[in-house]
């Protein structure tokens, strides 16, 4: 599950608690609670809040590296200082070039 996917869920679950607090003056966090109009407005709040997150969240592109050798892919994370580590001393290259490099590995696939 994604921080996207997740600021969704809260802000989906604090909007309903804002909306039992008005109607109710209850919320349900494990068990019923009363609630005054300042912590209704808070749910309300906090729920805009994260909606607001998680439609302006932007996820970081995972980069990828592969290994001219041995063909593995890896994320650039996985990597120390660029190199395979299979193959030891051997540079990865980015994913982009290799293919621009290799066109004819692209179309095996």
């Amino acid at each position: 599950m994604t921080k996207r996917n997740i600021f969704f869920l809260i802000a989906i679950i604090n909007i309903i608690e804002g909306f039992l607090g008005l109607i109710f003056g209850k919320v349900f966090i494990r068990h019923w609670h009363n609630v005054t109009l300042i912590e209704t407005l808070f749910w309300f709040l906090s729920g805009i809040v994260f909606l607001y997150l998680a439609y302006n969240l932007k996820e970081k592109p995972q980069k990828h590296s592969k290994c001219p050798i041995c063909k593995e892919t890896f994320n650039h994370h996985e990597l120390e200082n660029g190199k395979c580590p299979y193959c030891k001393d051997v540079d990865t290259v980015d994913i982009e070039e290799y293919y621009k490099e290799y066109p004819k590995e692209r179309d095996d696939k």
